[in-house]
């Protein structure tokens, strides 16, 4: 006896692929469905048309530790904005001319250690681009221990305005004219440590005392100054 069963859904002719031990992206699958991808921060180089025909994808995030971007790596998808660091070499004909290039820089690298702290593994950066009508929206991640307090955007034409607060930012691509590529400039600060309640009542010492009153006990609570304040 015999039986036969079909199978239908979503097959990748080829999976997706990281080699040189977590170093390089060679292939995206055409066919995947996602609209978005964060590539890992391992990663230093996208390949040669790793994400071509990827048609799906809309959005990507590339951590500041890519560092070359190699030709027709982002041929053929649906991306119409993507940001990347300063420093990353890009080789003609990798990214699309139709395709808006967001560069961006940090301007608080003394604080930070230097680049090379952004560009590890353990403690990348990334600005993640994605369009919504004619507006483009910019989510930071910013490393650990640090958070956004500006950032400005750049054609070779000039300023744009830009607006948001955060981790999250935004304008409008008509500002561009004809211009495709954008630089920023994110200024990064240390986060707030937040303190802890004692540390908020300073120069006062809180004193509370347990203390036995009719019925059960009870709670009293003293404020000393310091001495000197």
């Amino acid at each position: 006896m015999t039986s036969s069963q079909t199978v239908t859904g979503i097959f990748s002719l080829k999976p997706l692929e990281i080699k040189d031990n977590g170093t390089k992206l060679t292939n995206y699958p055409a066919d995947r469905p996602d609209t978005s991808y964060v590539i890992p921060s391992t990663v230093t180089t996208i390949a040669s048309d790793a994400f071509k025909d990827s048609a799906n994808l809309r959005s990507i995030t590339i951590p500041s530790s890519v560092t070359k971007i190699e030709a027709g790596a982002f041929t053929g998808t649906g991306i119409a904005v993507i940001a990347m660091p300063s420093g990353v070499v890009v080789e003609e004909g990798a990214i699309p001319d139709n395709i808006i290039v967001i560069r961006f820089t940090i301007s608080s690298e003394a604080s930070l250690g230097g680049e090379a702290i952004l560009g590890s593994s353990g403690n990348a950066m990334s600005v993640t681009a994605s369009m919504s009508g004619s507006i483009v929206n910019l989510l930071i991640s910013p490393p650990a221990g640090k958070v956004v307090s500006s950032l400005t955007a750049s054609t070779a034409s000039g300023t744009l305005n830009v607006t948001g607060s955060g981790n999250s930012w935004s304008f409008d691509k008509t500002a561009l004219g004809a211009e495709t590529e954008v630089d920023l400039s994110i200024t990064l600060e240390d986060a707030p440590t937040g303190g802890s309640f004692f540390d908020n009542i300073d120069p006062m010492i809180l004193i509370i005392a347990g203390v036995t009153v009719a019925g059960g006990v009870g709670a009293a609570i003293f404020f000393l100054r310091r001495s000197g304040s």
